[in-house]
């Protein structure tokens, strides 16, 4: 009876420890999408990547990942002016986001900017966005963006990996008794 005491509180502090490094070492991803009304019209969607999961943090990665209109894909991270968002309750509640492209380097994207305003300015209500094929302006609206949507991408589940480390616990277990 002892043993399986024994083994319980172990396998139970695994999965703690499990759980508890997945959960604080999760940060979250946004896609998203907007009409590029400002610069030639299209579709363009992206994701986020690396954001806290609580209050503000920079980017680890913007990439625009499709545009109809055929420009700007790929890494806007690499030296951007602006990269500050909030996160809260798991929704971006403020990004301040702008990158110009002629202060890259390969491989991130060198002839296109991108910007993503929304509340960046103290005192207004409004968002900005705007991508465009020129390495140093970015044209944005002035107002409201055109269809703009962002969404969380689901974090995996702690869950199966939990399960697999239960599943390396008792095997290592079971070994040492064999032995």
């Amino acid at each position: 009876m002892r043993r399986f005491t024994t083994l319980t509180k172990t396998i139970g502090a695994a999965i703690g420890v499990l759980l508890g490094a997945t959960v604080s070492a999760a940060a979250l991803s946004f896609n998203f999408s907007f009409t590029n009304v400002a610069n030639g019209g299209g579709t363009v969607t992206g994701i986020i990547r690396g954001l806290a999961d609580t209050g503000f943090s920079s980017a680890s990665s913007l990439e625009i990942l499709s545009n109809s209109g055929g420009f700007g894909i790929g890494e806007y991270v690499g030296d951007p002016l602006d990269n500050l968002f909030e996160v809260t309750n798991g929704q971006i509640v403020f990004a301040d986001f702008e990158a110009f492209g002629a202060f890259n380097s390969p491989p991130d994207v060198t002839d296109s900017s991108f910007e993503l305003c929304i509340l960046c300015f103290p005192g207004l209500n409004e968002s900005q966005i705007g991508l465009t094929n020129s390495e140093i302006s970015v044209l944005t609206e002035s107002t409201s963006v055109s269809g703009l949507t962002i969404s969380a991408v689901p974090l995996p589940a702690a869950f199966p990996l939990a399960l697999a480390g239960l599943g390396i616990l008792v095997a290592l277990k079971r070994r040492r008794r064999d032995v």
